[in-house]
């Protein structure tokens, strides 16, 4: 679901010290009016995928259901953040669907709304990306179209384990990939980002 509000400045929002889901709102909504996303993440001219960070990418589901190209490219783990057999808004892969290309894979249910419950995968997700990363793995990280449900948990990651601050990770994220998590996913980032004591914004 896209979010309404529009920014139309260009000054960057104003740091604060308590970060909260509406200034992730304005700040994304700077990046999207300001930052150019590295191409150079894009590792494939006909597949929609970029590298975020070291094994760890956020592509689409038409990525995500090439077993060829991620078995040709070296993918080990699978993050489905849009499980679900309605063509429109889920993907409807498997463990079963990857079992001949060998790929660990992980499904979850997610709604591309911001009244659902996205955090409640958080440290789950969060587990599944660093295991397939520690064991020298490449791990894709999709949706439906890879800009919210799976660029949110990606961002869950940089928070829990890479220490990062939730604007952090939202500003490196974007500069990888032009992401964008509704407004309910940045709440709940939010949220994440006092649970975990990272409230001050380091730049």
């Amino acid at each position: 679901m896209w979010r309404e509000r529009v920014y139309n400045g260009t000054l960057r929002p104003r740091t604060t010290s308590v970060i909260t889901g509406d200034y992730l709102s304005e700040l994304l909504d700077w990046l999207t009016a300001n930052v150019n996303t590295n191409h150079s993440t894009k590792i494939s001219e006909l597949h929609d995928v970029n590298l975020i960070c070291s094994g760890v990418y956020i592509g689409n589901k038409y990525t995500a259901k090439d077993k060829r190209f991620l078995v040709n490219n070296g993918f080990t783990h699978v993050l489905n953040a849009a499980e679900g057999l309605d063509f429109m808004t889920q993907v409807d892969t498997s463990q079963d669907y990857y079992r001949d290309a060998k790929i660990k894979y992980m499904g979850i249910p997610g709604e591309d709304r911001p009244s659902w419950n996205i955090s409640v995968y958080f440290d789950l997700a969060a587990k599944f990306i660093d295991n397939a990363v520690r064991s020298g793995g490449k791990v894709l990280v999709h949706c439906v179209v890879g800009i919210s449900r799976s660029a949110t948990l990606v961002l869950a990651y940089l928070m829990i384990c890479k220490k990062m601050n939730a604007a952090e990770a939202l500003e490196y994220a974007f500069k990888h990939r032009r992401i964008f998590p509704n407004i309910g996913f940045l709440h709940h980032l939010a949220h994440l980002n006092s649970v975990i004591g990272k409230n001050a914004i380091l730049y």
